[in-house]
Formats: structure tokens, C-alpha cells, sequence
């Protein structure tokens, strides 16, 4: 995909989630189940974006080598590794093993935070600011979001 294409397509996408969390923080009150279903396809939608990618970031081909066995893996990142590897040999399901934890991350804060401020206004925070960021530090973006859960 070119430049100008991927562009239009991570904010049309981004755009969409956002809208779907607007609809989150307006239903919220009236129907619990609904705004639930809402807020979790947004977070869906965004795990199959960052977990089907391929060769975005400036890390991905160091994780398809570090699936293949070459280079050094902390403790945690072994075990992601592992059952990553349970589930499919294919590399990409390392990506989308770690873009699935980051995500039920958000999805757990973004619940905890909707108490205190407008899921929408966090969620375009995250999407503009460090969710870009967790595509180039895949370990660092789930670090980040634990931290913050």
C-alpha cells in the first residue's frame, strides 16, 4: 500500500473507532450492554489493524526474527512467544498476540476511566499519540498500557 493510501486508510479507521466510542459515551447511561458491544467492536477493529499488519514499525522484522528463534527475549516475551507458537508457526501471530494484550489493556482502562472523563477524548489520545508508538515498540506500547491499566 503507498504512503497516501495507508494514511487514509489509518484515519478512516481511526475515525470510524471514534465514532463508535461517541456512541459509546452517549448510550452509556441508557443501555450498559449496547455501549459495551459498541466500545468492544472499536477495540476489535483496532487489534485486527495493528495485529494483521505487516512490516510496520520499525521493529516488526526484528520479532520475525526473534520468532525464528535469533536474539535475546525477557521472561514474559518468552511466554507470549511460546503460545504464540502453540497457536500458529506463522510469525505474524506473535503481532497479533501482542496487539491482542494491548488491547485488552485499553479495553480494561478505558472501562476503569469512563467514570472520570469521555471515553472518545481518551481514545483519541491513544489513537493520535501512542498507538503509533506501539507499532514501532511493540513490548514498550504493552508495557505502557499495564502501566497506565
Amino acid at each position: 500500500m503507498s504512503n497516501g493510501a495507508s494514511l487514509i486508510f489509518y484515519i478512516s479507521s481511526f475515525l470510524t473507532i471514534l465514532i463508535l466510542t461517541f456512541f459509546f459515551d452517549h448510550i452509556y447511561i441508557k443501555n450498559k450492554r449496547i455501549s459495551f458491544l459498541v466500545l468492544f467492536i472499536g477495540i476489535v477493529i483496532l487489534t485486527f489493524i495493528s495485529g494483521f499488519r505487516y512490516n510496520v514499525g520499525t521493529d516488526y522484522n526484528s520479532y520475525i526474527q526473534m520468532y525464528s528463534g535469533y536474539g535475546y527475549l525477557e521472561p514474559v516475551s518468552r511466554l507470549i512467544f511460546y503460545i504464540s507458537n502453540m497457536i500458529s508457526t506463522n510469525a505474524q501471530t506473535v503481532i497479533f498476540m501482542y496487539s491482542l494484550l494491548t488491547n485488552v489493556f485499553l479495553f480494561l482502562l478505558l472501562l476503569e476511566l469512563r467514570k472520570k472523563m469521555r471515553v472518545t477524548k481518551i481514545l483519541a489520545l491513544y489513537l493520535f499519540i501512542f498507538f503509533p508508538i506501539s507499532l514501532n515498540a511493540i513490548r514498550q506500547g504493552l508495557a505502557m498500557i499495564i502501566c497506565l491499566y
